[in-house]
């Protein structure tokens, strides 16, 4: 077997062109009967906005032709001048009719009355000009002239406008093309439950604006724009101010019910009485079982997160327990599931009562434990609720771990929630969090298990990301609580069995959380993305660790961290083994990335893009990804729909490969026998995001002719200034071990 290379180096760096005049596409066309219907709508706004608000400005919905890249968004509507662009003034997106004919974007703007009056008075001398002077309606040809032609552009005031410039005229038009009309959008309907209700963004604070209507709401059930209210207190909201409320969701989580016929034999093990220097996973759950110690209790330092007066009963511990009992002992009772990844310690939080419980006091104990308790890398949450998913918006339990991941670097392994009699069948929250490692569950016969639920998230978003183990009627998973064993089936006890495996590559691989994330995604994938990604995600994990950390004497497997800083990161300097004229191999690779995240954006969830490119390098000095691929580039066709659910584009995981089959062939060689590797960096704004983004990518090359040539790679990397290190098991322990000894000074 062939141990896993880690290559360390530089990339180069390169920014971006700036984007050129505004012009329409080749068959695009703008009628002066199109700018008056999106004036009126305007308009309309104007005329139906409350004249009692509470708020300085208005909230107004513009609705897109399409689904509509960040170049395409308005840029002179609503443009309040320097400093107040469009963009800095979305409050949310969302798709309307994602699966239908005509999927869009329908986005909402906080701006003054005075930025809508100036946009419509731009609309009107706009329709003016191309009734005067381009017989009612420009096209691309028109566009390319206007913006080319000296000559017009010497007599174009006064002449043609005292009011709009050539390039603000042009770019109406272009904002004109993408956009169908702006409304004021109709809030959520009313629950009959309590809710977790999200408001705006706005220049108010919500404890003021809830004080203001009258609604008394405890600053303990404030969490940033996000409140807890009862059906009472939203109904009340929705009467007296509804343009307020963007998103809300019903304010009840739960989990799979276990069985409550247990073995009465004690679970037969060889763990150790106390723990040494294993790794600790923090496990987020129902309460530990402590008043029946289970035999791993000295492997659990458990803290009950509980409010006094709660008095579990016997089933509130079952959960929880079995869940920790996996992670500390998995191995024990389920032989055929052995990971070699040994044992583990647990820091267990009881957060929950069996049963239905509240996920805005479950959230606010999460973002108070992660931030006390840092020397967690891994986090297992096996918690989730029975209610879908929303198509437009992530749950807030999912954004909060996003928000956490990605501040603390720590990797949450959660679990995809399981469906019962028929009821929902898209994932439930947090299982829709962009940031964590969601895992489905699977039978024995690497089905997916009768319960499992499917994803996407977003409407595109890839959720779950893999599936393992979960066990199924008539053939459970064996966890422990009390004295006894219990049968486990439900996607909770997939998870821990996954968060045990992250641990041991973060822990005792020194791997980060991205290359962590990454490998355990291509070791699922392989050289086979499953049919049914909604369910499986990019497919199950082997079950030994070794089958992660080695591939077969034919495959090179490296991997690489990185932090992309510009546009354009590349690095054109990878030794992929030649044969002849040709490279007699086949290749993968995974990206991954933990982008920083904003609810608020709806649908446009991620701040930052990653897009992977990788591949020979063409006689044109560009490369030629595993995936076709021309983002970025000048030629580039590709609208934002196809990129969105084709190229993954604004989701924080890449895999990119070739198929590998009986008829693959060796590719050319071209002038530059070395591949090349670029991650191209965006932002979700036009001024773009000059924050640092960490990646981290795993490649893997497969050999056609069954050679072994990674012993040539690495002296090839080696001599072209890669610091070269394989990922030998047996010394990566001998480190960690090393580094848990406690040194005495005198």
């Amino acid at each position: 077997m062939n141990s896993l290379i880690r290559l360390t180096g530089d990339f180069q760096t390169a920014r971006g062109s700036r984007p050129g005049p505004a012009t329409l596409p080749a068959k695009g066309t703008v009628t002066a009967e199109k700018i008056s219907h999106i004036r009126k709508s305007l308009e309309t706004v104007l005329s139906k906005w409350p004249k009692d608000a509470i708020i300085e400005d208005i909230l107004v919905s513009v609705e897109y032709r399409q689904i509509v890249a960040k170049s395409n968004r308005i840029k002179e509507m609503l443009n309040g001048g320097k400093d107040s662009e469009p963009e800095l003034s979305i409050r949310g997106a969302r798709y309307l009719d994602f699966n239908g004919n005509h999927p869009r974007h329908l986005m909402t703007h906080y701006v003054p009355e005075a930025t809508i009056r100036s946009t419509i008075s731009k609309l009107r001398e706009c329709e003016r000009i191309v009734v005067d002077n381009f017989d009612g309606l420009m096209n691309a040809d028109k566009m390319v002239a206007l913006v080319k032609n000296d000559k017009l552009k010497q007599k174009w005031n006064p002449a043609v406008s005292h009011t709009l410039t050539r390039s603000g005229f042009a770019q109406l038009i272009r904002d004109s093309y993408y956009v169908n009309e702006f409304r004021i959008d109709k809030p959520p309907a009313a629950t009959d439950e309590n809710a977790i209700v999200t408001l705006f963004e706005t220049e108010r604070d919500p404890q003021d604006l809830f004080e203001e209507l009258h609604i008394d709401v405890s600053p303990a059930n404030l969490l940033e724009n996000s409140v807890l209210l009862t059906e009472t207190e939203y109904r009340t909201l929705l009467e007296r101010a509804p343009y307020l409320v963007a998103m809300s969701v019903i304010d009840l989580a739960s989990y799979a019910p276990m069985s409550d016929e247990g073995s009465a034999s004690p679970a037969i093990s060889s763990l150790p009485e106390y723990p040494t220097d294993e790794p600790v996973i923090g496990v987020i759950d129902t309460p530990f079982e402590e008043k029946y110690p289970p035999y791993f209790s000295n492997w659990v330092d458990y803290r009950s997160c509980l409010p006094e007066g709660i008095n579990p009963t016997a089933g509130d511990y079952r959960h929880g327990t079995c869940v920790s009992s996996l992670i500390v002992d998995a191995q024990a009772q389920n032989p055929s599931l052995d990971d070699h990844c040994g044992h583990f310690r647990v820091r267990h939080f009881g957060v929950a009562t069996a049963g239905k419980f509240s996920s805005f006091t479950v959230m606010k104990h999460i973002e108070r434990i992660v931030a006390e308790n840092q020397d967690i890398k891994v986090w297992n949450i096996s918690l989730g609720s029975m209610e879908e998913v929303s198509r437009n918006s992530i749950s807030p339990e999912a954004a909060l771990l996003d928000k956490l991941q990605q501040k603390y670097d720590v990797l949450f392994v959660v679990a995809g929630t399981n469906q019962e009699n028929g009821k929902p069948t898209y994932l439930g929250s947090p299982a829709d969090s962009i940031n964590a490692l969601v895992v489905n569950a699977v039978n024995r016969n690497n089905e997916p298990a009768s319960y499992t639920r499917r994803g996407p998230v977003l409407s595109f978003h890839h959720k779950p990301d893999l599936a393992y183990y979960g066990g199924d009627k008539g053939d459970v998973i064996t966890a422990c609580c009390g004295t006894g064993a219990y049968p486990a089936v439900g996607t909770s006890f997939a998870a821990p069995l996954i968060a045990r495996k992250a641990a041991y590559l973060i822990y005792k691989m020194h791997l980060s959380c991205e290359l962590a994330k990454a490998l355990l995604i291509d070791a699922a994938c392989a050289w086979t993305k499953p049919e049914d990604m909604d369910r499986l995600g990019y497919g199950i994990v082997p079950v030994q660790i070794e089958k992660i950390l080695e591939t077969s004497n034919d495959e090179i497997r490296f991997m690489l961290s990185g932090v992309a800083t510009e546009r354009e990161n590349y690095n054109f300097n990878f030794p992929v083994p030649v044969s002849g004229a040709t490279y007699p191999s086949v290749a993968r690779a995974t990206l991954c990335y933990f982008p920083k995240c904003n609810r608020n954006q709806g649908v446009d969830y991620t701040d930052t893009e990653l897009d992977l490119h990788f591949g020979r390098i063409g006689n044109d000095g560009r490369i030629k990804s595993l995936l076709p691929n021309n983002q970025g580039e000048e030629d580039c066709t590709t609208d934002e729909e196809k990129a969105r659910k084709k190229l993954r584009k604004w989701d924080n995981v890449k895999h990119i490969a070739e198929p590998l089959t009986s008829r693959s062939k060796p590719k050319k060689v071209y002038a530059n026998p070395m591949w090349g590797m670029m991650i191209r960096k965006s932002s979700r704004y036009q001024r773009g995001s000059h924050d640092p983004q960490r990646f981290g990518v795993v490649v893997t090359i497969h050999n056609l002719k069954g050679e072994n040539r990674i012993d040539s790679f690495m002296r090839q990397c080696s001599a072209i200034g890669w610091i070269v290190e394989r990922v030998e098991i047996d010394n990566e322990l001998k480190i960690y071990e090393h580094s848990q000894v406690e040194v005495e000074f005198e």
